[in-house]
């Protein structure tokens, strides 16, 4: 696909030659979706100290490490089709809670059986994995011995939701889209030659970009890496882009490219100085992260979302 010249105009050579001023296309991450009467789009929880985002009256030491457990279970916020988050009205759910609103408090349809609300919206499975040394043709000893490799696997039904940002010069919503089923098609990940990380691409609609009138922040949907004394105070958890080229690199001596350290999706970046805020995306362009193909780019960049501190 990115070769396609169909999907980019110009191609991806276009698009790599854009990347440090102006990156052309921004994907989130996958978030579930609510369809019921509380519609919106259910994001990670800020990463953000407990204490700041505890708004109960009460006090005392105890009654605080009680709040304070129940809040490190939470880590779901709803944010409407406005797309803005306030810290002092985030409305926090765990697992529970958030099965919940996907499901709308009925059973949940499973190949055409309906099954009971579970407790969780995703689940961790473990699958067996042979490795063959090439030489006997049959497992053996370490490292050629049988290992288990963890998996996460959904509720059946479950929609997720992908946020795209793009040049409109350069890339088409239609052809966004048509790029995103051919890869639920083949599957996405390391593991889609066993059949994972496939799915189906519901349907794709332009939203409006969300208000940065009055916010004292921004939100990230996705890694990115930040630009250095862009904000005052920053809050995220470090993420690490193991990143491997793809194409005739892949089988390349040196399929990887070098690994960089990034502020995790659900960052929390604020400022005194509003006049910062504005731009829809937030980050700056990774290059030199290959020895074996000297364009080669990381993302950098992510979408974000105004965050306001007050009321």
């Amino acid at each position: 696909m990115a070769y396609d010249s169909s999907l980019v105009d110009g191609g991806i050579e276009r698009l790599v030659e854009t990347y440090d001023n102006a990156p052309a296309l921004i994907f989130s991450s996958a978030y579930p979706f609510v369809t019921s009467s509380d519609k919106g789009y259910v994001l990670k929880r800020p990463d953000l100290p407990l204490y700041m985002m505890d708004r109960s009256p009460e006090s005392g030491r105890v009654k605080d490490i009680k709040r304070l457990k129940e809040l490190k279970k939470s880590k779901w916020i709803l944010v409407g089709e406005q797309l803005q988050i306030n810290l002092q009205s985030l409305e926090l759910m765990d697992e529970a809670a958030l099965v919940l609103k996907l499901s709308d408090g009925s059973p949940l349809k499973a190949g055409g059986y309906s099954t009971d609300i579970p407790s969780s919206a995703s689940m961790i499975g473990s699958q067996a994995h042979n490795s063959i040394n090439r030489l006997t043709g049959t497992t053996g000893e370490p490292p050629f011995a049988p290992f288990t490799l963890d998996h996460t696997y959904y509720l059946p039904g479950l929609q997720m939701v992908i946020f795209a940002l793009f040049n409109e010069a350069m890339v088409e919503l239609e052809k966004v889209t048509e790029g995103l089923r051919r890869i639920g098609s083949f599957g996405f990940g390391k593991d889609s030659s066993t059949g994972k990380g496939r799915f189906n691409v519901i349907g794709s609609y332009e939203i409006e970009k969300p208000c940065f009138e009055g916010a004292h922040g921004i939100y990230c949907l996705g890694p990115c890496l930040p630009k250095a004394g862009t904000f005052n105070d920053v809050y995220y958890k470090p993420f690490v882009r193991f990143g491997r080229h793809g194409d005739r690199l892949a089988t390349s001596s040196k399929p990887f490219k070098n690994p960089v350290l990034m502020a995790d999706e659900g960052a929390i970046f604020l400022s005194v100085d509003t006049h910062t805020l504005g731009e829809p995306y937030f980050g700056q362009s990774v290059t030199g992260v290959s020895d074996a193909m000297d364009k080669a780019v990381t993302q950098g960049y992510s979408i974000c979302l105004p965050v306001k501190t007050e009321q």
